[in-house]
C-alpha cells in the first residue's frame, strides 16, 4: 500500500491510499491542467526532492524508481503544489533541514 500525501490548496495534506504505483500515478495525472510548481519526495530528510512544473516528469520519475518506491512497500509519497518556485524551494529547504548538506559550509562539519 502506498500513501500519497497530497498538499493542494490551503490546509492540511490529504492522505490517499493506493494499491499500486500505477493507481497512484493515474490519480496524479488528473493534475495535468494545474499551472503550478510541484514538490515531490518520498522521504523529506534523506530522499530526493524533485521540484518541477511538469506532472509528466514526476510520473516518469516515479516509474523509473527515482524515489525508490515499491508496489509492495508501505511507502509514503509527498506531492505538494505551490504558486512559485520561491515558495517551493523554501519548503524543500525546510524538508532537508535534518540533512547535513542543507546549508553552505557542511564540508567543514564533516568528520574526516
Amino acid at each position: 500500500m502506498i500513501e500519497l500525501n497530497l498538499g493542494i490548496g490551503d490546509g492540511d495534506c490529504e492522505v490517499v491510499k493506493f494499491n499500486s504505483l500505477t493507481e497512484m500515478t493515474d490519480h496524479i495525472k488528473t493534475f495535468y491542467s494545474m499551472n503550478r510548481v510541484w514538490v515531490a519526495t518520498a522521504e523529506c530528510e534523506q530522499g530526493e526532492i524533485l521540484i518541477t512544473e511538469s506532472i509528466p516528469l514526476i510520473i516518469q520519475a516515479i516509474h523509473t524508481n527515482h524515489f525508490r518506491l515499491e508496489d509492495d512497500d508501505r511507502g509514503m509519497f509527498f506531492l505538494q503544489e505551490y504558486e512559485s518556485y520561491e515558495s517551493a524551494y523554501s519548503i524543500a529547504l525546510c524538508m532537508k533541514e535534518g540533512n547535513m548538506k542543507c546549508y553552505d559550509g557542511w564540508e567543514e562539519l564533516e568528520v574526516k
